[in-house]
């Protein structure tokens, strides 16, 4: 039994305390189509579980802000199939910006324009930033901005050891 669900026990994974061992069992969780594992993204409580209820806020619903959180755990422990995977799934949700989504269906539920559901922007698949985005970029010379800092790429500037913090600035935008 997953217990009281991935918010409790993910947290590991989420704080980067876990062993592979156990983040490798988190994965097989979330990848378990009877707990965890669905198209929309990652229910708050196993669908396993008896309380499940995929429209009772803690008891099942997919919440965008903890599956960012997630999504970028495996992201930057470099377990880009997970966090891809994660990414496939929060864009089958139904568009909009309510407060959570069913995991059965993608539907939007609770509070409309909720503004931490934008969260989900900012969830993507990591390989089309780096083959795609990052090389037009290079080629264009953009000048990318965040909070307080900026990262330039120049021509000749860029090399692989950067695709992740570019990766991650084009995020956080």
């Amino acid at each position: 039994s997953t217990g009281f669900g991935i918010l409790i026990w993910g947290l590991p994974v989420v704080a980067g305390a876990a062993t592979s061992e156990e983040t490798d069992r988190l994965v097989e969780h979330l990848r378990n189509p009877k707990e965890f594992g669905n198209a929309y993204g990652i229910p708050s409580t196993a669908q396993n579980e008896p309380k499940f209820n995929r429209k009772n806020y803690w008891r099942g619903p997919v919440w965008d802000f903890f599956d960012r959180l997630v999504w970028q755990s495996f992201a930057e422990q470099g377990r880009l199939d997970v966090a891809n995977d994660l990414a496939r799934r929060a864009h089958r949700r139904a568009p909009g910006y309510t407060e959570y989504n069913s995991p059965v269906d993608g539907k939007g539920l609770g509070a409309g324009n909720f503004s931490w559901s934008v969260s989900r922007d900012l969830i993507r698949e990591i390989e089309p930033i780096k083959q795609v985005i990052i090389p037009a970029a290079k080629r264009a010379k953009i000048i990318f901005g965040t909070a307080g800092w900026r990262a330039r790429m120049k021509e000749g500037e860029f090399d692989t050891a950067n695709v992740s913090r570019v990766a991650q600035i084009i995020a956080d935008f």
